[in-house]
């Protein structure tokens, strides 16, 4: 739209400058409805276009994203550290950022290292009404330095990431893993 149309927009059938019979009052009304239409927004509101961009951007990641990814997307790290301090982000592990409003199994699992696998899954994607009381997490076949928590893990050693989203694995995936997992439980696999 040019600046003409938005004028005229906002003034609505009032003459413009030019016009016939135009007068000094409309065309002052159409400078500043130019003007309006055409302002940069205020700092504070840039900045918070700025946030909720961000908070998108992870919602598009599926919640949680690689400090490399953010970096991609044009966020330096000032401004993610910036938005965890403000409560924006939570920073769940070295290197990984969070929505802060996830669940707190899918927090603790990529605290650990991985995600939501077996019964755990389950629970998250509504197919059971509750897990067994353990924390089931799928990781890397060669991940190191996991964080295990305070409480019963079950770790689901994985060759080949299952299909499923970051925050847990694939419905039928956790099936899967349900299956084999419900025969017995290794013990050199449970803390």
């Amino acid at each position: 739209m040019d600046e003409e149309s938005v004028a005229r927009a906002a003034l609505g059938a009032a003459q413009l400058p030019g016009d016939r019979h135009s007068s000094s009052t409309g065309a002052a009304a159409a400078r500043g409805a130019t003007e309006a239409a055409t302002a940069r927004p205020a700092v504070g509101q840039a900045r918070n276009d700025r946030a909720m961009t961000l908070d998108r951007r992870l919602r598009d990641l599926g919640g949680i994203a690689r400090t490399s990814e953010l970096l991609a997307l044009g966020y330096d790290r000032r401004r993610i550290e910036g938005a965890v301090a403000y409560g924006r982000l939570i920073r769940v592990r070295k290197g990984w950022y969070a929505e802060r409003d996830l669940p707190d199994d899918v927090l603790e699992a990529v605290r650990i290292g991985g995600r939501l696998a077996c019964v755990s899954a389950l629970t998250h994607h509504g197919i059971l009404p509750g897990g067994d009381g353990a924390l089931h997490v799928e990781v890397p076949a060669n991940a190191s330095r996991l964080r295990l928590p305070d409480r019963e893990v079950v770790l689901h050693w994985s060759g080949v990431a299952a299909e499923g989203t970051r925050l847990a694995v694939g419905v039928a995936a956790a099936l899967a893993q349900s299956a084999r997992c419900s025969r017995g439980r290794r013990p050199d696999l449970t803390r």
